[in-house]
């Protein structure tokens, strides 16, 4: 039978994970949506053709 401190520490340990996994998940979105407006700078400053910008926005997909 489990005991109460023990099913407490699963549900901590799930909700450390559920977190965690949340935390990543907005980052990712956060960084796919930051590189749409400055990908004409990026395309500038390192001097790259469409092709290869391309080729970075697909990275996060």
């Amino acid at each position: 039978m489990i005991q109460p401190k023990r099913a407490g520490l699963h549900l901590s340990l799930a909700q450390k994970i559920i977190l965690i996994n949340f935390l990543g998940w907005v980052f990712i979105y956060a960084d796919r949506t930051i590189l749409n407006p400055v990908m004409p700078e990026i395309q500038r400053s390192f001097g790259l053709n469409h092709a290869e910008l391309g080729l970075i926005s697909s990275v996060f997909f």
